[in-house]
């Protein structure tokens, strides 16, 4: 996907990696390479086709990458931090939310002009849009779900939860969405966005074994049939998505605080990322641990050892990228054929 990198945001040496960072499992090369914000980044997401990757944090702009060249395509100015970021299916809108100002916003990709100003109650700390309908979904914390026309700006209906909202994600076809967040519980709620106000209904709720389990982090299966849920208390576990019935769970004795999950596109392989400086990819079969994608080395720009934020693979499912407290977006390939396994030597040109 990506042919060529500048000079400066390429792969890092492996001769100048933090000792005390474990050593990595490279895929060939230490990682495709990295883009620089001026601040920490806590939301990205990929362009429907995969050519570009947007992404904000507490810089006040969401800046708009050229993967192939790490080119920025443009900045868009926003009125306050952000703290979570998507694209719309057909890649003329983002949307995002965060800041004091207590708004989700949607854009134009295009001119960068801002659409749609959302107000809340409180701080938007998630959002998402539907994949095959005109609805932006904000997760405030004043407890609240609200969902909102995309183009046209008004507010479709809104649904009271238990805890300040810090994940969404929408099952694909726009039948439900799962929330979770200072509850420490994963809730889903049955959707059909076709009616004029959808009913405000539970498929199935499951609280977290640990009431500081907090949720973090949500994602879908493409086909939708399994949900994954990060949590505060370090557990990554898979869900069946229509009976709330537990497949497995990733129970972190190292204090991941697991903040980011993501499926590929394939549903063979979930990527989590979390206070460990890391994105690692477990096999969804059997849950078990594949590769570890680092920060990276720490050097006078490029601080080793920080949060990671947000996670996504690349729409075609070659690339995984991460955002971290480090200020940098990361990109790693993501090659069964040549991703060495767990314990083996490293192999760095």
């Amino acid at each position: 996907m990506v042919n060529s990198l500048p000079d400066d945001m390429g792969p890092i040496d492996p001769a100048k990696r933090d000792p005390n960072l474990p050593p990595a499992k490279y895929l060939g090369k230490p990682h495709i390479g990295q883009v620089k914000h001026e601040s920490d980044v806590k939301g990205m997401a990929w362009s429907p086709d995969g050519t570009m990757m947007a992404a904000g944090g507490y810089d006040k702009k969401i800046i708009i990458w050229d993967v192939e060249t790490f080119d920025k395509v443009r900045t868009i100015e926003t009125e306050d931090w952000v703290e979570c970021l998507d694209w719309s299916p057909d890649g003329e809108l983002i949307g995002c939310g965060g800041g004091f100002d207590k708004k989700g916003k949607i854009y134009e990709f295009e001119t960068g002009e801002l659409m749609e100003d959302l107000e809340h109650g409180g701080i938007v700390y998630a959002c998402a849009f539907a994949p095959k309908a005109n609805v932006f979904a904000c997760g405030c914390f004043e407890k609240m779900v609200t969902l909102w026309h995309s183009t046209r700006g008004h507010m479709i209906t809104s649904i009271t939860t238990e805890g300040v909202l810090k994940a969404l994600a929408w099952h694909p076809e726009n039948t439900a969405i799962a929330s979770g967040g200072f509850c420490a519980a994963v809730t889903v709620w049955k959707m059909n966005v076709d009616e004029e106000k959808p009913k405000e209904e539970i498929l199935w709720r499951n609280e977290l074994e640990n009431i500081a389990a907090d949720c973090r982090s949500l994602a879908y299966s493409a086909d939708g049939t399994k949900l994954v849920s990060g949590d505060w208390a370090d557990k990554l576990i898979l869900w069946d998505s229509a009976t709330g019935e537990k497949i497995w769970e990733i129970a972190n004795p190292e204090e991941k605080h697991y903040f980011a999950v993501a499926f590929s596109p394939e549903m063979d392989v979930v990527v989590a990322g979390g206070w460990d400086w890391r994105a690692t990819m477990y096999r969804v079969a059997d849950k078990e641990k594949l590769d570890d994608c680092y920060i990276g080395a720490e050097t006078e720009d490029h601080v080793g050892g920080q949060t990671v934020r947000n996670v996504r693979f690349s729409p075609d499912g070659k690339v995984v990228a991460f955002c971290s407290d480090d200020r940098q977006v990361h990109f790693w390939p993501r090659d069964d054929k040549t991703r060495l396994p767990i314990g083996a030597e490293e192999d760095v040109e």
